[in-house]
């Protein structure tokens, strides 16, 4: 009855420190999920910010590509109406002297 009883014993203390040891891992699982999910939670912001950073570069590059564009092509107006501006200039010199040797003509007849 006193082996029973030992052997009882025995297994009762293999049983505990059994467990001890499974909480012991089960508390280095959950401090190494812990890092894990921490090291995680830091690479996403790390990439949020990353993400965030090349947006607003994009941005800035698209911003200033279209006011490159627009100044082009502000450019172009500019130069297309101050060429038919001369042509208008041209023109009107032209009606002038047309109308001056009219005039010219008219009254060398009086």
């Amino acid at each position: 009855m006193q082996e029973e009883s030992g052997s009882f014993t025995k297994t009762i203390e293999s049983v505990r420190a059994a467990e001890k040891e499974a909480l012991k891992i089960k508390e280095r699982a959950n401090e190494e999920s812990e890092a894990i999910l921490l090291s995680g939670k830091k690479d996403a912001e790390k990439l949020r910010l990353e993400g965030e950073g090349k947006a607003l570069a994009l941005k800035d590059k698209l911003i200033s590509e279209g006011k490159k564009s627009t100044e082009s092509q502000v450019n172009k107006i500019i130069s297309a109406a101050e060429k038919d501006s001369g042509k208008i200039k041209s023109a009107k010199a032209g009606s002038k002297t047309a109308s001056f040797l009219m005039d010219s003509f008219l009254n060398s007849f009086e």
